[in-house]
């Protein structure tokens, strides 16, 4: 179902509601691919460039926004720049990805999706990360199907992040349209 608010002959400026081919609106909206921006946190050069090397992420609908080396460059490019996803190593000299765990869990923002990157395979570390929500946990070295698998599951969240929001936004849009016609409406018969 789609709304569309506008003049119909003979009715004024009253809603119309329209039923649209949903196999067509399906495969309208499956071509209009949203791509999602990452970075990448990590101490190292060379696992930030295999991180952003190692797939075709435009294939898979993300898109590099940057890097950063530690928690606190980190910080400073997400007051400048939004992304929807943070692959983030949890050990670093200084502070560590928990830290920047602990500092986005206090942003009044939405928090970007978060996939944690660590060579240690500790329940503990494992455990502290859960406890913020992150989307997945990849031991390094990693592999391109390991991060290829974490990407697709976390870009069908999105997509269905977005999609909710998109409804949402149309529900609200046609709300206040709707109650808007029927002021005009009210005070156009009150003074007929």
């Amino acid at each position: 179902w789609s709304f569309r608010i506008g003049a119909r002959q003979g009715d004024g400026h009253l809603p119309v509601v329209s039923r649209r081919g949903s196999r067509q609106s399906q495969e309208n909206e499956r071509n209009i691919s949203m791509m999602y921006r990452f970075l990448i946190v990590d101490d190292e050069y060379y696992i930030r460039r295999h991180i952003r090397c190692s797939i075709p992420w435009e294939d898979y609908d993300f898109q590099y926004a940057g890097e950063a080396s530690n928690v606190y460059q980190a910080m400073e490019f997400l007051e400048h720049n939004a992304v929807e996803l943070i692959l983030l190593d949890i050990s670093m000299p200084g502070q560590s990805g928990m830290d920047l765990l602990k500092l986005l869990d206090e942003e009044k923002h939405p928090r970007p999706h978060v996939i944690i990157l660590t060579g240690f395979a500790t329940f503990e570390y494992a455990r502290e990360a859960l406890k913020f929500g992150v989307s997945d946990y990849l031991l390094k070295p990693i592999r391109p199907e390991t991060l290829t698998a974490a990407i697709t599951s976390l870009k069908a969240e999105l997509d269905r992040e977005s999609s909710r929001a998109k409804a949402l936004l149309q529900l609200e849009w046609t709300s206040a349209a709707i109650e808007q016609e029927t002021r005009r409406n009210f005070f156009r018969n009150l003074y007929t």
